[in-house]
This record gives C-alpha cells, structure tokens and sequence, in this order.
C-alpha cells in the first residue's frame, strides 16, 4: 500500500527507479553548510566593490555590448 504524498509533491507513475541515498557522516548540519556553498552566492565580488558610503554604492561590471569593456555603475 502506497503512503500519501505530503502537501505539494506529486507522486509521478511513470518513473519506476530506485533513488539510492546513503545517511549524511557529519548530520544535517554538514549537509545545509554544503548546499548552502551553492544557493546562497554573492552576486557582486569583493573584487569587483569601488566605493562604498551614504551616497551609495560604486561598482565594475564587463559590458559584453561593447567588446567586454570594464564599466563603472553607482
């Protein structure tokens, strides 16, 4: 007898696979600081930071209109 799927899932009937995953070594934690590496990137390096203060925020950015040119954005 099938469980009932929770609230959102979808159960498919055409998929008859087995998903093999083993217990996580280092527990949950391990596994949310390693899929956190990914989800949460920063969108604007350090690197690429001018300017910071009360006026705003200065930046580079490559504009790939213009052959790739390193641009200023505040």
């Amino acid at each position: 007898m099938r469980q009932p799927s929770p609230p959102g899932w979808h159960r498919s009937d055409s998929w008859s696979g087995v998903v093999y995953a083993k217990r996580p070594f280092a527990g949950p934690e391990a596994v949310l600081a390693y899929l956190s590496r990914y989800t949460h990137r920063v969108a604007i390096s350090n690197s690429r930071l001018l300017t910071l203060d009360e006026r705003g925020v200065t930046f580079l950015w490559k504009d790939y209109r213009a052959e790739g040119r390193t641009r200023r954005k505040s």
